[in-house]
């Protein structure tokens, strides 16, 4: 142990330290999330676009939640493959795969998302909490 002074390349660290949440090795930029957010005003535009549905006279009920489910998988097939066009070059950057077969269920398309992409869960959180919200809706519209 030696009694000199502490130089400046004594108390620099060579690098600097990783802030919490860091992007992983080859994210230059951070992922946008727009089409993700568009998934999640899905179920309750589905829900509102049904109960219009419903005001048409002549419409069979037994079709309404038909249309209105199909029109809400082609708005989900359209969003998820924009975004996964989008994804695609970090999750190759990343050494990850994107599976097709993450689209049937949007929740596990989220979920899978998030952790391929080292981002929080919070979109999949936010689609439980959009789908509650247009259970609500449905109740509360279903009394008009």
């Amino acid at each position: 142990m030696t009694d000199r002074p502490l130089s400046s390349a004594d108390t620099t660290p060579d690098s600097a330290p990783e802030r919490h949440g860091a992007r992983p090795p080859g994210l230059e930029r951070p992922i946008r999330n727009v089409f993700v957010y568009g998934m999640l005003i899905v179920p309750p535009i589905q829900t509102l676009f049904e109960h219009e549905l419903r005001r048409i006279p002549g419409t069979p009920p037994g079709d309404i939640p038909r249309v209105s489910a199909f029109i809400g998988a082609i708005i989900y097939l359209i969003l998820v493959g924009l975004d996964r066009e989008m994804i695609r070059p970090t999750l190759n950057r990343l050494g990850r795969n994107v599976s097709f077969l993450w689209v049937l269920l949007t929740p596990v398309y989220l979920w899978k998302r998030a952790t391929c992409i080292n981002q929080g869960r919070t979109t999949f959180w936010l689609w439980w909490l959009s789908l509650g919200l247009s259970a609500v809706l449905d109740a509360l519209l279903s009394r008009f």
